[in-house]
């Protein structure tokens, strides 16, 4: 019998309130089959002679993950391609600008005469042994700036939860996960008002807590019929307080601009529910099948009203298309396989 494969595994884990928190108790126990498994913790460098899997993303949950990657390289599971808010929080961030840019353009940068337009994510890609991502697009970049690193695009793991559905007499629109500007939250609520000038027993529900600015007094200030058409949960742990949630809406906004280069385990949820989705004409969405998600630019207000008429009269379509996507193309199983993949490889460059 093959002998499994030893790795320490950093991530954060529920119940911290990050999306990879969530994505790494889906995939864990599907790992746990193939791969003997210790988690890294804060305290721990961990054991040594165990290959190391960092999973990075662009916030502070990963402060402890990245300062054991800069001990131990080992392979980096890429969630954002920018990293630039995740390192613009840290000590540490000049240096981190000036190993990314140079010293002569990362001093522009900290001494303010240029704006950062950099993902700041050069040590991370030089300090990885292998890297998995989640896109196309994110693999494509990170081929070009880093040619002889090993990329493997991994789908996240996501089961169906619920079958095709039926839209109800009154429509329910919904904003999930985190609640961010560039999720364009503010324009979502002012076409939602055009839209519910029309059908004013339309819904918006909102799953998220905030991120980077304060929702509350957005809606407090928006017309008094419209703000009650508008419920916000706040952040509802996953899975069952936030797919209860969810499960009473009908379509998901799940606008991104800029992209970070993410690919959204929200939109993933919402079509593993059955649920169409209208996101932005960018990076990882540009990927989804256009029988599961209506593609917008990031200004066209008459274009994101018309995605979300066009939702509701293709609902059922669209809602069997996006159970019928997640069933074929998001396996943990097939997660699994191309970590299997890339850990291999790794393992037969190195010593673990």
């Amino acid at each position: 019998m093959r002998q499994q494969p030893k790795i320490t595994y950093y991530s954060p884990l529920p119940p911290e309130e990050t999306g990879i928190a969530d994505y790494s108790a889906d995939l864990l126990p599907y790992l746990e089959q193939h791969f003997d498994i210790q988690l890294g913790n804060k305290k721990s460098m961990g054991d040594s002679a165990r290959l190391a899997v960092y999973q990075m993303g662009n916030s502070p949950f990963h402060n402890w993950i990245y300062d054991a990657l800069k001990e131990r390289p080992g392979i980096v599971v890429l969630h954002d391609w920018v990293l630039a808010q995740f390192m613009g929080q840290r000590p540490d961030f000049g240096r981190e600008v000036t190993y990314a840019l140079g010293a002569e353009q990362g001093r522009a940068v900290l001494f303010g005469e240029t704006p950062l337009r950099d993902p700041v994510n050069r040590r991370v890609l030089d300090l990885a042994l292998g890297l998995i991502v989640h896109s196309e697009y994110v693999a494509t970049l990170a081929r070009r700036e880093h040619p002889n690193l090993p990329v493997v695009v991994a789908p996240m793991p996501m089961a169906v939860a619920g079958a095709a559905r039926q839209l109800k007499e009154h429509v329910t629109f919904g904003l999930v996960g985190q609640v961010a500007r560039n999720k364009q939250i503010e324009r979502c609520l002012r076409i939602f008002g055009r839209y519910h000038a029309a059908h004013p027993n339309a819904q918006l529900s909102i799953i998220g807590g905030t991120i980077d600015f304060d929702l509350q007094p957005i809606i407090e200030n928006l017309p008094p019929t419209l703000r009650k058409a508008i419920t916000w949960h706040g952040y509802l742990p996953y899975p069952h307080d936030f797919r209860a949630a969810l499960d009473q809406i009908d379509i998901v906004f799940n606008l991104r601009h800029p992209t970070v280069g993410e690919t959204s385990a929200a939109a993933l949820r919402a079509l593993a529910q059955g649920k169409p989705i209208i996101v932005n004409d960018v990076g990882w969405y540009r990927e989804l099948p256009d029988a599961v998600a209506l593609k917008v630019t990031a200004q066209d207000d008459a274009q994101l009203l018309a995605a979300m008429v066009a939702c509701v009269a293709n609902y059922t379509d669209m809602s069997s298309a996006a159970i019928a996507y997640i069933h074929d193309g998001h396996k943990p199983e097939k997660a699994v396989a191309k970590y299997l993949t890339l850990i291999d490889l790794v393992r037969s460059k190195t010593n673990f």
